[in-house]
């Protein structure tokens, strides 16, 4: 508590006055506590007053906390609140998307700063955080793109500055591996060793007769789906080899 002995609107101008009869002096008191918690003062006013030479003023007041931000950060991907976004794997040529959120917990007004931009593969082409000023229990958010043009892991990061006394930069990392693109890969076989040289030898078989019907098999050992787009017999002699599609124990 502070006492001016010159405040108000008739200042009494000494801590011992002379007020003359029906009148009066005045004087001020401010409370501005340098702690938190309640305190307690008293204004004791001494005078030549016979039945009250002593009047107390009781003082009190609260001093609270100086109000601050307090900064949050949370995103898209588990667990929320590590700063970390891994994006695993995402097929070259693609994006991936995920969501960063800035709350505000404190008592006072949460200041962003500028946000810059990863660099490629990732980049942050929305948000309304940089340079965002969020009130008390507030947020905001922005989104984090990934998208790989190249097979192979990538790692970045991005920091959000901002007014908290406490925590002025948050770095949220990234994390991302671009994947090849799928493919389909033919592999055809047959039922004559050697199986894998796409030779079919017949050998002599009598004319009119028939002979041992023997299996092609067209397998897809890519991680795409694969089309034929045609099966048929071609070459010198196509009249005299004869193709059944419903052949074999799979058949096409």
């Amino acid at each position: 508590f502070s006492l001016n002995l010159s405040g108000g609107t008739t200042p009494c101008n000494s801590a011992t006055p002379t007020v003359t009869a029906e009148n009066n002096c005045t004087v001020t008191v401010t409370f501005s506590p340098t702690s938190t918690g309640t305190k307690n003062a008293t204004l004791a006013i001494a005078s030549n007053d016979l039945s009250d030479a002593t009047v107390s003023v009781s003082m009190s007041g609260t001093g609270t906390a100086i109000p601050v931000p307090q900064i949050a950060v949370t995103d898209s991907v588990a667990p929320i609140d590590d700063h970390q976004i891994p994006f695993g794997n995402v097929t070259q040529n693609n994006t991936s998307d995920q969501t960063v959120t800035v709350t505000n917990n404190g008592n006072a007004d949460l200041d962003i700063g500028t946000i810059n931009s990863p660099s490629a593969p990732f980049s942050i082409p929305t948000g309304d955080c940089s340079g965002k000023t969020i009130a008390t229990a507030g947020s905001c958010t922005l989104t984090v793109h990934f998208a790989p043009t190249a097979v192979g892991t990538f790692n970045d990061s991005f920091d959000i500055p901002s007014d908290d006394p406490d925590v002025p930069t948050i770095t949220v990392s990234l994390s991302g591996t671009g994947t090849p693109v799928p493919v389909p890969d033919i592999t055809v076989i047959d039922s004559i060793a050697p199986n894998d040289d796409q030779q079919m030898p017949f050998g002599d078989i009598t004319q009119g007769v028939n002979s041992p019907a023997q299996t092609v098999t067209i397998s897809n050992t890519g991680n795409a789906v694969l089309t034929v787009t045609s099966i048929q017999i071609a070459g010198a002699d196509p009249g005299q080899f004869n193709l059944n599609l419903n052949g074999g124990t799979t058949p096409c």
